[in-house]
């Protein structure tokens, strides 16, 4: 509970630990954070599936890098 001392006309008004104009506040805030926090976790979604696919990728040209260094090599040898 919190108390909030007025100027004189009531000695004190008690709220619990949350004043009721907090609560409304949150109520009409909360769709806009939940959209927020969804798109919050898309995008990091989305960041996740990029590195993995840069990783992919990465790992695709370093596989042909040895293929053509293989090929090299055999070339040289014959």
């Amino acid at each position: 509970m919190r108390c909030l001392y007025t100027r004189g006309f009531v000695p004190a008004i008690c709220v619990p630990s949350i004043p009721a104009l907090a609560i409304t506040e949150k109520k009409t805030k909360q769709p806009h954070q939940q959209q927020q926090l969804q798109q919050q976790q898309q995008q990091q979604e989305q960041q996740q599936q990029q590195q993995q696919q840069q990783q992919q990728q990465l790992q695709q040209q370093q596989q042909q890098q040895q293929q053509q260094q293989q090929q090299q090599q055999r070339q040289q040898q014959q």
